[in-house]
C-alpha cells in the first residue's frame, strides 16, 4: 500500500490494498473449508479404501459435506487465530511443528513416483480398485468411458501451454508474500530478495518433478480421462475418492505407515495456508490506520505484541467467507485468477512508473534498486515485463476460462464490485477526516515508502 499511495495517489494504493485484504480473507475461508471436504475427505478415504477400513471412507465422505466442512472449516479459521494472539513466537513454533510431518509426507510421496512404474502402478489399480469398479481392467475402462462420454485426449503443445498459463500462475500465488512483513526482517537487502528467489525456485523444482513422474507412472491419457469424469460428468465418476496426487501416490504402496503420513501431509499443506495469512491482513490494516484512512484502535496489539483487534477482523472477514463458500454459490461466479492477475497488473504499474515520478527517492534507493540499462532503470524494465505478463494472463483467462474459472457479466461485475467498494470506503474515510482537518494528500507526501 505504502509504494502506491506513495507514487501515484492514497486512493489507488488503498483501492489494491482493499482488494487484496478482501481475496486474502477469502483465501483464508477456502483454505479452511478445502482442509476439511478436499485434503482430510482425500485423506481419510484413501486410507479406507487402501486399509478396506470403511469407517475411514465413511470419515471421509462425511467430511465433504456442507455441514461438517462449516463446522470444521470455522474450527480451523478460530484454530489459527487463537494460535495466532499467542504472539508470533507461538506462530513460529507450531509451524516448524507442523511442517516437520507435511515435508515427510511430500517427500514419501515423491519417492513413491520416483521407483515406480506406469505398469506396476497399472496394476496395483485394477486389484485395489476391481470391488468399486466391479472390473478387472478398471484402469483402461476409466478411458474408454470418458471418450464414449465425448472426451478426446489432448495432445501436448506449445499454444496449449501458453493458454494453461492462468492455471500456472495460480499454482505460484503466494512466493512473494513475504515482502508484507518486510519491516521486520533481519538484513532485509540480503534475505528478502533470497528468500523469494528460493521460494520460487524450490516450489518449480518440486512442481516440475512431481508432475513430471507423476505422468509417467499414471499416465497422460488416465490422468486426463479421470478428470474429465470427475468435473465433467461426476455421475459416471467410479472411485471413492477425488483424483488427487496423493491417492494415487498412495496405491503406489501397501505400507499403511506411509499412507498415514502422506494423508496427514495432505492436511498439514492446505491447513498451513490458513494461519500465516493473517499476518498478512494484519499489516494491511496496521497501514490502514497508520496512514489514518481507518480507525486508530485497528492498530491495538497487545501485551505479546499481537495485533488482536485485525486478527479478529480478518477472523469475522474469513467466516462470513466460509458461510458464503459452503452454503451459497455467490463466490462461484468469481474468477479468482482474473481478480489475482488484475490486482499485480495494476501494481506492477506503480513499479514501472515509481523512478520517474518519485525521482529523487529513486535515487536515494540501494544501488542494486536504481541500477540502469542505458538510460532506463533496471525496475521499469521488470515492471514492463511483469505488467506484460499478467496483462496475457488477463487476456488468457478471458478467452480460455476452462483453465481460469467463470466469464461473463456476473464475475466481472464481482470483481468491478471489489474496487468500487474500495473507492467508497477511502471516500468516505477521506470525508470524515477532512472534517477533522486532516488531508490523506498531505499525510502521503510526508510518509515515505517503505
Amino acid at each position: 500500500m505504502f509504494m502506491a499511495s506513495y507514487t501515484i495517489h492514497p486512493r489507488y494504493g488503498f483501492v489494491l490494498n482493499w482488494v487484496q485484504l478482501l481475496q486474502v480473507c477469502f483465501a483464508i475461508g477456502l483454505y479452511a473449508a478445502l482442509t476439511v471436504n478436499y485434503a482430510a475427505s482425500a485423506a481419510f478415504a484413501t486410507l479406507g479404501l487402501l486399509l478396506n477400513n470403511q469407517t475411514l471412507t465413511a470419515i471421509g465422505s462425511a467430511a465433504s459435506t456442507p455441514f461438517w466442512t462449516f463446522v470444521f472449516g470455522s474450527v480451523i479459521i478460530w484454530f489459527s487465530i487463537a494460535i495466532f494472539l499467542l504472539g508470533l513466537k507461538a506462530v513460529r513454533v507450531f509451524i516448524k511443528i507442523i511442517f516437520v510431518p507435511a515435508v515427510l509426507g511430500t517427500v514419501i510421496a515423491l519417492a513413491l513416483l520416483l521407483v515406480n512404474t506406469h505398469a506396476s502402478f497399472v496394476t496395483r489399480f485394477n486389484s485395489i480398485l476391481a470391488p468399486y469398479t466391479h472390473t478387472q481392467d478398471s484402469y483402461d475402462q476409466i478411458i474408454q468411458t470418458a471418450k464414449s462420454l465425448g472426451f478426446s485426449i489432448p495432445k501436448e503443445s506449445l499454444l496449449a501451454s501458453i493458454m494453461a498459463l492462468p492455471l500456472g500462475f495460480y499454482a505460484f500465488l503466494g512466493y512473494n508474500q513475504s515482502i508484507v512483513v518486510s519491516g521486520e526482517i533481519k538484513n532485509i537487502s540480503r534475505t528478502q530478495p533470497l528468500a523469494i528467489i528460493l521460494a520460487f525456485a524450490l516450489t518449480t523444482f518440486v512442481y516440475t518433478l512431481a508432475f513430471e513422474r507423476f505422468y509417467q507412472v499414471v499416465g497422460w491419457d488416465f490422468t486426463n480421462a479421470v478428470g474429465y469424469l470427475f468435473y465433467v460428468e461426476p455421475s459416471k465418476y467410479p472411485l471413492p475418492v477425488p483424483p488427487v496426487l496423493n491417492f494415487f501416490a498412495g496405491l503406489l504402496t501397501s505400507n499403511a505407515v506411509l499412507n498415514v503420513l502422506m494423508g496427514i501431509s495432505f492436511i498439514l499443506w492446505v491447513f498451513m495456508l490458513v494461519g500465516p495469512l493473517y499476518l498478512i491482513t494484519s499489516r494491511y490494516m496496521f497501514s490502514w490506520s497508520f496512514a489514518r484512512i481507518m480507525p486508530e484502535f485497528i492498530s491495538r496489539v497487545d501485551k505479546r505484541g499481537s495485533p488482536w483487534v485485525a486478527v479478529l477482523i480478518s477472523g469475522v472477514l474469513s467466516q462470513v467467507f466460509l458461510t458464503l463458500y459452503v452454503y451459497t454459490t455467490l463466490l462461484s461466479i468469481v474468477n479468482y485468477t482474473l481478480l489475482f492477475a488484475t490486482f499485480s497488473f495494476l501494481y506492477g504499474l506503480v513499479f514501472m512508473l515509481f523512478p520517474y515520478l518519485k525521482k529523487q527517492d529513486f535515487e536515494r534507493s540501494p544501488s542494486f534498486v536504481k541500477a540502469k540499462i542505458g538510460s532506463v532503470p533496471l525496475m521499469t524494465i521488470f515492471a514492463v515485463i511483469d505488467t506484460l505478463f499478467f496483462g496475457f494472463i488477463i487476456y488468457f483467462s478471458v478467452i480460455n476460462p476452462a483453465f481460469s474459472g467463470p466469464i461473463g457479466l456476473s464475475s466481472y461485475s464481482m470483481i468491478i464490485a471489489l474496487y468500487v467498494t474500495g473507492v467508497v470506503a477511502y471516500l468516505i474515510s477521506s470525508a470524515l477526516r477532512k472534517r477533522q482537518g486532516i488531508s490523506f494528500k498531505q499525510v502521503w507526501s510526508e510518509i515515505p515508502p517503505e
